[in-house]
Order: structure tokens, then C-alpha cells, then sequence
């Protein structure tokens, strides 16, 4: 079962271990199960696999635990709750760190992992002053841009978290530990990935869903014509989130995603921290 099925499942029982108790018909009328899934379901409660699967989780949340970190599910009340309402939120969130308030903001910084130098100091500047407003950044702790972002909003006090396409044990990206302690200590790192978990290419696209998913809106700082930063931006665009843009040169094959954006009237145009504060109002981050 996928994330969306298993939230319709989830929202039908909120006690989940009546799900154990449900016969073959009744899980088939909940919406979007239908007879043969709910035959699936059925048997799958009622086989030896059931208790493999329990052991195997029990693993994961002990290896968790020695971590230092904690599962978050759908029907946790400190579940994000932007998340929570998007089409296929992650059943479970396995979080290392802190995550913010309900009530703090949250704006996503995204961008191409071989950013330019403009990029860079373009995400520095956006992602430092809006967690100085107390805006918690969002990135995926990519090479380039996201490193930018998730390092300014330190720098400037604020707090940050990290969605990761593996599981929150490996950070592959900074392997040496220059940066993610650092998030540990100012927010977290986030993944819906178990324990133990590689990266590979399918498991980027189910990432920037949640960062995306995760906050109010989400700000393309440059990228090409194709890559993960647009993926995140057509996320948030279907999820009905707002999406900004940082213009660039019309030389540069790193600013002509970002430019399309905005010329095709897809994300809104951001020139310094005021233009994102401005589209939110002062309910979201207090101008002072």
C-alpha cells in the first residue's frame, strides 16, 4: 500500500488495531481499497508475514532510538500538520532533532546541486534573512544550493530542517559531519526512509514531495530546464502550495528553470526576503 491508501485507511480507523479485527468486506468499503486489495490486506494479517513485518519494525525503532531520534506518525498530533494534508503524506516520520512548532512558518529552499556563485550567495541572502524572521528553512541537504540555504539560516540564528532520501543514519552528502550536527542542534533531520536506507534515483521524487509538502511555500533559488528543484516546484504547485523564483542571466543554463517559472507565471518572482514576507502578510513572519 502506498502513503495515500494508507491515509484514507488510517482516517477510516483512527485506532489502528481495529484494522487487525476488520473482515475482507468491510476493508473494501473503505474508499479506495476495493475487493482485491482488501483480499491482499486481509491475508497478509492473517499470515506469519504479519509478525516478520512487527519484528523488523521493532528493529527499526530500537535503531532509531539509539540515534537519538523518534517516529512521528500520521496520527501524532506533533505531525506536521502541512504535511499531514497533502494527497500522500508519509505515513511515518522518522525525525532526529527537533522539529519546529506547529505555529512557526516554514518557507522550502531549493536549487541545482552545482550552483553558481550567484546561486549560492542568492540562497545564503533569501534563506539567512527569512530564518532571522523566524521563518524555519526547509531544504534537502543537497550538494550546492540546499548546503547554501541549510548553512545560512544557522548563520543567522534561525532554524532548519533537512528531508533526506535515505534513511536520518546517513547523511551521504556531508559524510565528514561539517553540517548536519549543526542542524541537529538549530532543528532535524527528516526521512520517511527506514533505517539503514540507500539512496537511489526513485526515492529523490518521494523526497521532494515532503519538502514541499512540509511548508507554506517553496522558493526555486536556480536551475536548469530539468532536475529535482523543478520536480519539488510542480510538487508544491499540486499540492496547492505557493511557489517563488529567483530570476537569473539569460546566459545562464542555471537560471532557465527559474526564469521559466516565472514566465510562464508558475512561481512568483523574489528579489530579497520582503517579496516572500509580503505574499504571506505578517501572520506568517513578523516584519521587525
Amino acid at each position: 500500500m502506498g502513503p495515500a491508501k494508507l491515509k484514507t485507511l488510517a482516517a477510516s480507523r483512527p485506532d489502528l488495531t481495529g484494522i487487525l479485527r476488520l473482515g475482507r468486506n468491510e476493508l473494501a468499503l473503505v474508499p479506495g481499497i476495493g475487493e482485491k486489495l482488501a483480499a491482499d490486506i486481509h491475508r497478509f494479517l492473517h499470515s506469519p508475514a504479519l509478525k516478520t513485518a512487527e519484528d523488523e519494525a521493532e528493529r527499526q525503532l530500537e535503531q532509531l532510538h539509539r540515534l537519538g531520534g523518534r517516529m512521528a506518525t500520521i496520527l501524532d498530533a506533533d505531525y506536521p500538520s502541512l504535511l499531514r494534508e497533502i494527497y500522500d503524506p508519509p505515513p511515518c516520520l522518522f525525525i532526529r532533532g527537533t522539529l519546529p512548532p506547529p505555529d512557526v512558518p516554514g518557507i522550502s529552499v531549493v536549487g541545482t546541486r552545482k550552483a553558481s556563485t550567484y546561486g549560492r550567495s542568492a540562497a545564503s541572502l533569501l534563506a539567512g534573512g527569512l530564518a532571522a524572521r523566524g521563518v524555519c528553512i526547509y531544504s534537502g541537504l543537497a550538494y550546492g544550493i540546499d548546503t547554501a540555504a541549510h548553512r545560512a539560516a544557522i548563520e543567522a540564528g534561525g532554524t532548519t530542517v533537512a528531508v533526506l532520501a535515505t534513511g536520518v543514519d546517513t547523511v551521504y552528502t556531508d559524510p565528514n559531519g561539517k553540517l548536519w550536527p549543526r542542524i541537529l542542534e538549530r532543528g532535524a533531520l527528516i526521512s520517511e526512509e527506514w533505517i539503514g536506507s540507500e539512496t537511489d534515483a526513485g526515492k529523490f521524487p518521494k523526497r521532494n514531495r515532503i519538502i514541499s509538502g512540509i511548508s507554506a511555500g517553496t522558493l526555486v533559488v536556480e536551475s536548469a530546464l530539468r532536475g529535482g528543484s523543478l520536480n519539488t516546484a510542480s510538487s508544491a504547485l499540486e499540492q496547492n502550495r505557493e511557489v517563488f523564483a529567483v530570476p537569473g542571466s539569460i546566459f545562464s543554463e542555471g537560471s532557465r528553470g527559474t526564469n521559466r517559472l516565472i514566465q510562464e507565471g508558475q512561481a512568483k518572482p523574489v528579489m530579497a526576503v520582503e517579496d516572500v514576507l509580503q505574499e504571506f502578510g505578517p501572520a506568517f513572519a513578523p516584519i521587525g
